[in-house]
């Protein structure tokens, strides 16, 4: 019995190493909405796919580090494509997404409006 616990205590410490992330929302963006989503820091480099569908109208996703969210905004009001960002896709209806965040550093998924109308998008974020 004795041998079997440290067993145990090892399954359970590399299993609890790995944090697995899985978002499931829906968003509804107006004109001028900027709607995101956190993605927590980790202890290592981790890739996030973010699944984006769109029940009305288009809307634009980015995902960028939390650090960098304010060039990124001065720079989407300014309309341009930002250098920080990891991923992007805009006026769309459909989206699939990869950006690698490196390791502890908090990340932002952002949902706009596409097309200047309302858009309600059924959000999926995994790692």
């Amino acid at each position: 019995m004795r041998r079997f616990i440290p067993i145990v205590l090892v399954v359970l410490a590399v299993a609890g190493c790995r944090t697995r992330l899985q978002d499931v929302s829906t968003i509804t963006v107006e004109l001028a909405d900027k709607k995101s989503r956190i993605i927590e820091a980790i202890k290592s480099d981790q890739t996030i796919k973010v699944s984006g569908t769109a029940t009305t109208g288009q809307f634009d996703v980015q995902v960028f580090l939390e650090k960098d969210q304010a060039d990124v905004e001065k720079d989407m009001d300014a309309g341009k494509k930002s250098p920080k960002l990891l991923a992007q896709k805009t006026k769309t209806t459909q989206a699939d997404v990869t950006a690698l965040i490196p390791a502890n550093q908090v990340a932002v998924v952002m949902i706009t409006s596409g097309d200047g109308k309302k858009a309600v998008v059924n959000l999926k974020i995994t790692n």
